[in-house]
């Protein structure tokens, strides 16, 4: 009778499935805690819903309770409280019909500077959505969504508004060791006056990190406050890598985004300050506007 390596032994089906659930709970344990993880999120995406269809609502409650993600429920018919509204990115209204209360929470709730509308209803005639958006909805969307698609769906939303208040008027304009940096544009210019537009994922880091200059993030914080929503294992020392790269292409000499072993990434810089805003930042001679993220205006660029 023939040996059979232990490499090619058959797995009985009792083990084919308690691999997958062995990898789940390995994985689990590699990410942090909720004890372990910061209160505050810059990336945190607060939702409002308002609805008089409460078992859609508890289903809703339950697939979006994710990392990333914080929800409080309200009655459609009543006018909500503005302390339930206050600081919503997004607000959702999932009416059972479209009825006057919901019309009227659209005329009430659409155009707010300070979060979105989204209806979530699927329309009886086109009519309905055609005059949702007219009464100040920012989207209409169906009900029947993938809850991945729908989260996807708000976050874009939320970061073209967000893009929108940086690139203005209003837009903050940060200026450290000769450096400056404008988020709303996603520009990094250096000393010498070499500009460079920064892709998302590298403006979204520096940006972090300018919010407290000299403190260490560590990869767990990193990826709960830029990435909350990423199930999948970062590795920040090629992001952070990635940076530096962009940097020396700038001025060689860049030194002043540190790692610190054992505490994580720092941007250590002196007399680190918000200068003004956009209409105030002043052009570079000769500069022209790069071609495209991570490129500079003599057209070097990387990755």
């Amino acid at each position: 009778m023939p040996i059979i390596a232990p490499s090619r032994l058959p797995r009985s089906r009792d083990r084919l499935m308690q691999t997958p659930k062995r990898a789940r709970v390995r994985k689990s344990l590699e990410r942090p805690s909720a004890a372990d993880r910061p209160e505050e999120t810059s990336e945190l995406l607060k939702l409002a819903l308002l609805t008089d269809d409460w078992t859609w609502a508890a289903a809703a409650r339950r697939s979006l309770a994710m990392p990333g993600i914080e929800l409080k429920v309200g009655e459609l018919r009543t006018p909500a409280e503005a302390s339930m509204l206050s600081g919503r990115d997004v607000v959702l209204l999932k009416p059972k019909s479209m009825v006057r209360s919901c019309w009227r929470a659209c005329s009430r709730l659409g155009g707010r500077d300070e979060s979105l509308l989204i209806l979530l209803h699927e329309p009886d005639q086109v009519n309905d959505y055609v005059r949702a958006l007219d009464l100040g909805a920012d989207e209409c969307l169906s009900p029947d969504l993938a809850v991945d698609e729908l989260v996807a769906r708000m976050r874009a939303l939320v970061r073209r508004k967000r893009a929108r208040e940086y690139a203005g008027p209003s837009g903050p304009v940060y200026a450290f060791d000769g450096w400056t940096f404008t988020p709303g544009r996603a520009e990094l210019t250096g000393p010498s006056g070499r500009t460079m537009y920064l892709p998302r994922n590298d403006l979204r880091l520096l940006a972090l990190l300018l919010t407290e200059p000299g403190r260490a993030f560590s990869p767990d914080e990193l990826s709960h406050r830029l990435e909350p929503w990423n199930r999948a294992w970062i590795d920040w020392r090629i992001r952070v890598h990635r940076l530096r790269v962009r940097l020396t292409l700038i001025e060689p000499d860049a030194g002043w985004l540190k790692t610190r072993r054992g505490e994580g990434y720092a941007l250590v810089a002196d007399q680190c300050r918000e200068i003004g805003r956009n209409e105030t930042l002043p052009q570079a001679d000769g500069q022209g506007e790069p071609e495209r993220p991570g490129r500079l205006a003599s057209g070097v660029g990387v990755g």
